[in-house]
């Protein structure tokens, strides 16, 4: 490689994703020589984010997934085999992971004391079109507007109606022990643990039009067709209790944590509520700039996706939830 006259070169290299460690070495005509290093990060974009008990996942735009945090039920392990396929969504419960497959299965992992990481022979027909995962159970939502569960019952959680699926659904959510569910209509059937009227659907909503849900370990948000957000179930760390200030009518996306809330504004801010212990709810100010396109709240750890695919954490840190990885925008491995 050739040095101009003024010192510059250029050259071009193959980057893996991740840390990529650059050395250069100079030599002159007589044999001296520097040495110089400098670590260049290859980002692999993501396209979509979940967060479990304690960790989180990420799914790449090359179909594959990351995970990271607490792996002691080896939920943070992704099964070699999900690299044969490619990955169109992701689910992170208390201590288990799933992924749904571009033609219509799904693949689990980790813990798997309630059958919640062994998916339905019966259920994983390539049929299925959205996944969820609750704190031990899941719910999987097929192409014809049906749903399907498996995974712990002691609360009913797992046992789907017959009513329900005489309606379309379109969009699913699960709880720690509860699960919601939306209809084409608008309209929202909560079922499972009822303990702190999670699965009590206000009346409010019967004459409103639903537009998005999330299920927290004990409460539960619907998001509504005018940007506003209804909560209702556990309020013991204010997790139920919107604040005034998203009254305003600007919320795009929500999602519920053990006891709190995060909501996704139009400016791409992000607005949290409830237990701040870890400061799960408060949201890093560098999400101020207006770049968030997705969230996700654990069980006390919060994940944004931002709009170039890089991917920001906080709240609850101790297993590792919320080091995101180099090829992630982060700073972890």
């Amino acid at each position: 490689m050739a040095i101009g006259a003024n010192g510059v070169f250029s050259t071009t290299a193959v980057l893996k994703v991740g840390a990529n460690n650059i050395v250069l070495r100079a030599i002159d005509s007589t044999g001296n020589y520097a040495t110089d290093s400098f670590v260049v990060v290859r980002l692999n974009a993501a396209l979509a984010i979940a967060a479990g008990g304690y960790h989180s996942l990420a799914l790449r735009d090359d179909g594959t997934v990351e995970a990271w945090g607490a792996n002691n039920s080896s939920q943070a392990t992704v099964p070699n085999i999900l690299n044969n396929d490619r990955v169109v969504a992701i689910a992170a419960g208390m201590y288990h992971s799933l992924a749904l497959r571009d033609h219509g299965t799904v693949g689990a992992w980790g813990s798997n004391d309630y059958a919640q990481a062994a998916v339905p022979k019966t259920l994983n027909n390539g049929k299925i079109v959205a996944i969820a995962a609750g704190g031990y159970h899941n719910l999987v939502l097929r192409d014809d507007g049906t749903v399907g569960a498996w995974g712990a019952n002691n609360s009913g959680q797992a046992t789907v109606s017959d009513t329900l699926n005489n309606s379309k659904v379109v969009a699913i959510a699960a709880g720690g022990y509860h699960n919601l569910v939306l209809r084409d209509d608008g309209t929202v059937v909560a079922w499972g643990e009822n303990g702190s009227g999670q699965a009590t659907v206000p009346t409010t909503l019967n004459s409103r039009k639903v537009v998005a849900i999330a299920a927290g370990m004990y409460h539960s948000l619907a998001l509504l067709d005018d940007g506003t957000i209804v909560a209702w179930g556990e309020n013991g760390s204010g997790q139920a209790t919107v604040p005034t200030t998203l009254n305003s009518g600007k919320v795009v996306a929500i999602a519920a944590g053990m006891y709190h809330s995060l909501a996704l504004l139009d400016d791409g801010t992000v607005v949290g509520w409830g237990d701040h212990i870890y400061d799960q709810a408060t949201a890093p100010e560098t999400l101020n700039n207006g770049k968030t396109v997705a969230i996700a709240a654990g069980y006390a750890h919060s994940l944004a996706l931002l709009d170039d695919g890089t991917v920001v954490a906080w709240g609850y840190k101790n297993y590792g939830q919320t080091t995101v990885p180099l090829d992630l925008g982060g700073t972890g491995k």
